[in-house]
């Protein structure tokens, strides 16, 4: 419905400018109005990033079942046939 409404909107005539054409008018050709989407979600892309960059996530205490295994752990489960079959179906799906 977004797509719709800023394709539609940069294909009125120059005389009715509203916000959204006035704005995208500017950065995007005339004959390409479907552009106007790419840099919507740029936009809320970098909107995103920074909000992320400043928000203040806790600090988390993992318990020691809640932790990976050691590398001899791994090493020992990628001798077994039964996890070797299971990752090969898993990236063969």
């Amino acid at each position: 419905m977004f797509l719709t409404y800023l394709v539609t909107s940069l294909a009125v005539p120059a005389g009715q400018e509203n916000i959204v054409k006035s704005i995208f008018s500017k950065i995007i050709p005339g004959t390409l109005p479907w552009v106007s989407l790419y840099w919507v979600f740029a936009l809320i892309s970098l909107a995103m990033v920074l909000l992320i960059s400043f928000s203040v996530f806790p600090e988390v205490d993992r318990k020691e079942d809640e932790r990976a295994g050691s590398w001899e752990l791994h090493k020992s489960l990628f001798r077994q046939k039964t996890v070797i079959l299971y990752l090969l179906e898993y990236l063969l799906m």
